[in-house]
C-alpha cells in the first residue's frame, strides 16, 4: 500500500519530502516498520538491520519476520530492555547474524524511549526513528502508545543514525563510551 501510494503521488507530480516527520500511534509504526522489513526480505538485501524494540519481549510476535531478516541480511542488531528472562525462542533468532544489545536504564542513555528500524545498505538507506511520548511502555497493549519521529531516506542522516547506534552498542555492551 505504501509503494502504491508513493507511486500515485509521484505520478500526480507532487513534490516528495526527503524526510517525513510525524506524530503517530504504535499501529502506524508497525505498518512502516513492516514495510521496511518486508522490502529487505523481498529484495534479499545483504545488509545490516538495526531494530530498537524498547523491550525485547516485543520481538516475540515478530519472530518469523526477524528470522527471515536474519536469513537474508548480513547482521541484525536488536536493542531493548531485556524483559525476556532469557527466553530461548527470542535468543534463537540466529546466533551468527543476530546481536542483542540490552538497554540498561541505569546507564541513562534514554534508548528505552526509542523505536527504530534502520537499514545500512547504500542502495536502500532508510531509517525510521521515533521517540515514545505517551502511553505505558510496560503495557501489554500497544494501542495507547504515541510516538514522535522521522522516516528518512537521506544517506547522510541514515549514516549519522547508524554511527550513533554503534556508539550506543559499545556503551551498552562495555558500559562506557569508546
Amino acid at each position: 500500500r505504501l509503494t502504491a501510494s508513493a507511486q500515485e503521488t509521484r505520478e500526480r507530480g507532487a513534490p516528495l519530502a526527503q524526510d517525513a516527520h510525524f506524530f503517530t500511534q504504535s499501529s502506524i509504526m508497525n505498518i512502516i516498520s513492516h514495510a521496511i522489513e518486508e522490502r529487505v526480505i523481498a529484495e534479499r538485501r545483504h545488509c545490516d538491520i538495526y531494530a530498537g524494540f524498547q523491550r525485547l519481549a516485543l520481538v516475540a510476535p515478530q519472530l518469523r519476520r526477524y528470522r527471515a531478516l536474519a536469513d537474508v541480511s548480513r547482521h541484525v542488531f536488536l536493542y531493548g530492555i531485556d524483559d525476556t528472562a532469557g527466553n530461548p525462542t527470542i535468543l534463537g533468532l540466529g546466533p551468527h547474524t543476530t546481536l542483542r544489545f540490552t538497554i540498561r536504564p541505569e546507564l541513562q542513555t534514554g534508548m528505552e524511549l526509542f523505536w527504530f528500524v534502520v537499514v545500512d545498505d547504500p542502495r536502500m538507506p532508510t531509517a525510521l526513528l521515533a521517540q515514545h511520548t505517551e502511553g505505558d511502555l510496560w503495557s501489554s497493549h500497544q494501542a495507547n502508545r504515541r510516538y514522535h519521529g522521522i522516516w528518512t531516506f537521506d544517506p547522510t542522516l541514515v549514516a549519522q543514525i547508524i554511527a550513533t547506534l554503534r556508539l550506543a552498542a559499545r556503551i551498552l555492551y562495555y558500559g562506557a563510551p569508546a
